[in-house]
């Protein structure tokens, strides 16, 4: 009926924070590019939240799950109790919410 939900499923993987931790101990040239490839799969999530018409409304590295499927990083966030429905909200506001998930994705991604 065009409302939207949310649904639930198990996360497989790491918190973003302890994921982290094990790469640091990896060859340099190899720690670039499994973290650009973690980096996607975070940045893919979050753009699939703004397509669904939600913001994270505070994203961090402990509500960040990675997990390794075929070679390439799947993100899911948990800890939802901030998430925020954007639909029926005023415009200005919607764009605040996407670019506090824009300005913490940036602060992660500088970790």
């Amino acid at each position: 009926n065009g409302n939207p939900a949310m649904t639930f499923q198990w996360a497989h993987g790491k918190t973003l924070d302890k994921w982290v931790g094990n790469v640091q101990n990896r060859h340099e040239e190899v720690d670039f590019i499994v973290r650009l490839r973690a980096a996607m799969a975070i940045a893919k999530t979050v753009a699939d939240f703004h397509q669904g018409g939600v913001a994270m409304n505070g994203i961090a590295m402990d509500n960040i799950v990675l997990d390794s499927q075929e070679g390439e990083y799947v993100a899911t966030f948990i800890g939802l109790s901030g998430a925020v429905i954007l639909r029926g909200l005023e415009k200005d506001f919607q764009e605040k919410m996407r670019a506090l998930d824009l300005k913490d994705l940036g602060i992660i991604l500088n970790t």
